[in-house]
């Protein structure tokens, strides 16, 4: 089969990277209005409820997935005159998919003990499964580079489920009435893309023509998709474990301490967009690769510990802002999590060198045991310590797992380079908040001076240096320029 050759217009993946970074923030933006909406609406407990049906289908969603996206993505982009016949084969087989997922999500609630009302979630999120449809349609439009028609559709969902959720706080609907709402806009999701794809790019669906070779294709692409489900269930299976093991009131503390501790993730999260292809393009030249590298751990070590030393001290007052004083519990949880971003941050540097290098099963084997550790933590500390023993738990897990990268021969190399560029800041904000615990009690007075001590402290250690400033321009000015001035020299499109 010839791989079509497709030529972009000149600044099309810059604009793309702008929309998508745009698009992810106001996404973002949005699901924690809805999450604070919620939490000071609904309650602890029916929050608690809440979250935990959100973490318990996140299992029932990976299993009606399987990278259906990526592979869509993938193949629509190499053969466009196939997508029809592509996008008809993943239908059927996301929609088979779906359907032994939604069996699977209700018949296992069953059998859990669950609260009633936790059971009738269930039914209706399992409901929703087939919406889910909606990932084969967005796949085809991230393969012809069409974010801002992505965002269009997905935002104007975000917000009818923000409106959803006002409107059952307002009139103290009960919790399944919201789910039944989610799930009409689920299928309106489906249909709006629908209509996108096929309007804006004429896409013609043709199904079952050959689903075989789609199947053959989901063999490459779910260790990928694996990895994904397993990173992300660090952070949900102490939800689940905590219902069990203590209440709904405290997976309300834990789960508003999660959303904010999510949210410190934008920034790892718009940096990948254009870190990633960076260290594909360089991987070839090893002295550009390793300034890369290097230069990238220490640029997010720069922007993380500030971060966890302000969310250090402040952790109350955050919670009491954003979710009511009811939630100042979570506040110990808030600040473990906190410090469980510096994973995130410097994890888009290695997890992108480990991907760059096909490394998928070796991340497959460091995730498993991190969520064994997490899972056995959780049965230890959470009994006794709660919605704080869960965040050390996350917190333990993750250490756990980036040891483990240590060991390995070929990811020790890379692994030292993050300890070796990241050591100084992280031991000056341990000394920075040590300090201040022993000198003040109010949380602004101790958040400015231990910022303004890290801040002295790093300095003299040599952890900041001018260049490292210079970082910025490396991932964002210098690739957006070269794009920039391309387009000035190119014959418009």
């Amino acid at each position: 089969m010839e791989r079509a050759a497709v030529e972009l217009p000149p600044g099309r993946v810059a604009r793309n990277l702008f929309v998508g970074f745009g698009g992810t923030l106001l996404q973002r933006g949005l699901a924690v209005a809805t999450t604070l909406v919620l939490a000071r609406g609904l309650g602890e407990e029916n929050f608690g409820i809440y979250s935990y049906v959100a973490a318990y289908m996140t299992v029932f969603t990976f299993l009606a997935d399987l990278g259906v996206e990526r592979v869509v993505t993938r193949e629509a982009g190499k053969f466009p005159s196939e997508a029809g016949d592509l996008v008809g084969d993943a239908l059927l087989v996301k929609g088979m998919l779906c359907l032994l997922s939604m069996v699977a999500a209700v018949l296992v609630s069953q059998r859990l003990g669950l609260p009633p009302l936790a059971r009738d979630c269930i039914f209706v999120a399992a409901l929703g499964l087939p919406a889910t449809l909606e990932r084969v349609f967005r796949g085809f439009l991230e393969s012809r580079f069409a974010l801002a028609h992505v965002f269009g559709v997905s935002l104007s969902a975000s917000v009818g489920f923000f409106l959803a959720a006002l409107v059952c706080v307002v009139r103290s609907w009960p919790l399944p009435r919201l789910f039944w709402l989610a799930l009409g806009i689920g299928w309106g999701t489906v249909a709006a893309y629908a209509a996108v794809a096929r309007r804006a790019f004429g896409l013609r669906i043709s199904a079952g023509r050959r689903p075989l070779r789609l199947f053959a294709l989901l063999r490459d692409s779910w260790e990928v998709g694996l990895f994904g489900f397993l990173f992300l269930l660090v952070l949900r299976v102490d939800q689940l474990m905590l219902l069990h093991l203590r209440s709904a009131s405290e997976v309300g503390l834990y789960s508003a301490s999660v959303r904010v501790a999510e949210t410190l993730g934008l920034l790892p999260e718009a940096v990948v967009l254009t870190l990633f292809p960076l260290l594909v393009r360089r991987h070839t030249d090893a002295p550009a690769f390793r300034e890369t590298y290097r230069t990238a751990y220490r640029t997010m070590g720069l922007l993380f510990f500030p971060l966890g030393i302000s969310f250090t001290c402040l952790a109350p007052t955050v919670l009491r802002l954003l979710f009511g004083s009811h939630y100042v519990g979570g506040s110990t949880a808030l600040a473990l999590l906190t410090w469980n971003m510096f994973f995130a941050y410097t994890g888009v540097v290695y997890l992108g060198i480990f991907l760059a290098e096909a490394r998928q099963r070796l991340l497959l084997a460091v995730s498993a045991l991190t969520v064994l550790v997490n899972v056995a933590l959780n049965l230890l500390w959470i009994p006794r310590y709660g919605a704080a023993g869960a965040a050390g738990a996350t917190l333990a897990a993750n250490v756990a797992g980036f040891l483990s990268w240590l060991v390995v021969p070929s990811t020790r190399p890379y692994m030292t380079a993050c300890l070796a560029e990241t050591w100084k800041g992280f031991l000056s904000a341990a000394f920075s908040l040590g300090t201040v615990a022993l000198c003040l009690r109010g949380e602004w007075g101790r958040t400015a001076l231990a910022l303004a001590l890290y801040f002295a402290l790093l300095g003299l250690s040599g952890g900041m240096r001018r260049s490292d400033w210079l970082a910025f321009r490396t991932f964002w000015v210098e690739g957006l320029g070269r794009e920039k001035r391309r387009r000035a020299v190119s014959p418009p499109t």
